[in-house]
């Protein structure tokens, strides 16, 4: 965490008045990628140069272009009532398998899960 404060801190200093910190929030690595709930998160993103195109601002916006924006989302988690769920009803919440990762199919996903 020392050295994540620093390298904040230097970057902060470098960008000067050009950004204003609103709220800061400490993160973690949770086992295997997991987020607090139990299941790996960020399964969907992209990878590679596909990675590199969803998140690099093109000449749309000018001003900004080959830099990235940053959108953050905080969670409120009642873990307690979350973990008093069964561990299916937990993954037909979420539309994967807790242990494996594993997407399930359409015809046992809840409707929320399935994009048309």
């Amino acid at each position: 965490m020392d050295l994540c404060f620093e390298l904040a801190s230097q970057i902060m200093f470098r960008l000067g008045a050009a950004v204003t910190m609103i709220d800061e929030v400490h993160g973690l690595k949770y086992f295997d990628d997991r987020d607090l709930l139990g299941f790996v998160d960020g399964t969907e993103n992209p990878t590679d140069q596909d990675a590199v195109n969803a998140t690099t601002v093109g000449q749309e916006d000018p001003a900004f272009a080959g830099g990235s924006y940053v959108i953050t989302q905080k969670y409120l988690h009642d873990l307690k009532r979350w973990n008093a769920i069964s561990i299916p009803e937990q993954e037909n919440i979420i539309g994967r398998y807790k242990l494996s990762d594993i997407e399930q199919q359409d015809s046992a996903k809840d409707p929320a899960h399935i994009m048309s």
